[in-house]
């Protein structure tokens, strides 16, 4: 949910306004009833939509480009509809569009206040189980192959995936939203346009810290893992587990033009005592 994201979805938003006979001029009216009443940052939807005023402007440049018609829909069945199903639906609030879990779940559903952490309406975990079973498996993804410790859970799919120890994966009530407090999970970034091999994991990089406010991350550093080359980089949030932190490794794989990344992740109390279980982990990683 970039700055850039945001106008995109304004500007298409004014044009939905338009094509479907409705005022454009209500979505910018909006903004400016909201900054009257509330002000500069008051409100929790300035908390999660920032500065209206500069929406506002863009908006206005966008509706001056429409052909100016004389009659605007002003209500209709189906709008009464649609306002009453909407009014059920979840708003995801500034904590958990900040926490970018709100990415791998479906629409409406609750997401953490951080990104790995609990909120209020999160059941109670078991402690995880940090023991390291003598036996490991093998998991084979769309284009990978990883060994985790046989008592390790995984979840996902073939293309993207998380494994996780016993109690290292929280759930929801209900056990709609899961969390990684302990593991590895894997995906595929693809960036958005054409960019060399070194830019795309700098991309994924900004990606991720923009995504998830509080991060801090090192400098990333070229090396080799299951016989392929790789770029690494550590990160920490201090913030997170309430107050605990979390220590996140990612590691990148170059993939025709995107990256396979792997993101070993716990509490930064409790990092030292999982890393030699990740350093093995990554080791094992091949690719088709």
């Amino acid at each position: 949910m970039s700055r850039a994201a945001e106008e995109q979805a304004d500007l298409m938003g004014v044009g939905i306004l338009y094509d479907a006979g409705y005022d454009p001029r209500a979505m910018p009216e909006f903004f400016e009833t909201i900054q009257q009443k509330y002000g500069e940052g008051s409100a929790q939807f300035l908390s999660d939509h920032p500065n209206p005023g500069n929406r506002s402007e863009y908006v206005d440049k966008e509706i001056a480009t429409f052909v100016p018609r004389s009659n605007y829909v002003t209500n209709t069945p189906a709008f009464t509809r649609m306002h009453q199903e909407v009014a059920g639906m979840h708003a995801y609030t500034a904590q958990e569009v900040a926490s970018g879990v709100w990415k791998g779940q479906s629409p409406n559903q609750t997401v953490s206040t951080g990104v790995n952490q609990l909120d209020d309406k999160t059941s109670a975990a078991a402690a995880p189980d940090l023991r390291v079973s003598s036996t490991w498996k093998s998991f084979r993804g769309s284009d990978f192959s990883i060994r985790v410790p046989d008592n390790w859970k995984a979840l996902g799919n073939t293309g993207a995936a998380m494994f996780a120890p016993p109690g290292g994966v929280n759930s929801a009530s209900a056990g709609r939203t899961t969390m990684l407090a302990y593991g590895v999970l894997t995906d595929v970034y693809q960036p958005p346009q054409q960019l060399s091999s070194d830019q795309v994991f700098d991309a994924l990089l900004s990606e991720v810290m923009r995504d998830n406010p509080g991060l801090e991350c090192g400098r990333p550093t070229a090396i080799s893992a299951g016989g392929s080359p790789a770029t690494s980089v550590e990160c920490e949030n201090r913030s997170a587990n309430n107050g605990r932190g979390e220590h996140d490794w990612m590691v990148g794989f170059q993939r025709n033009g995107a990256i396979r990344y792997f993101v070993f992740v716990a509490p930064t109390t409790d990092f030292p005592t999982m890393k030699p279980t990740f350093e093995n982990i990554l080791r094992s990683i091949t690719f088709q």
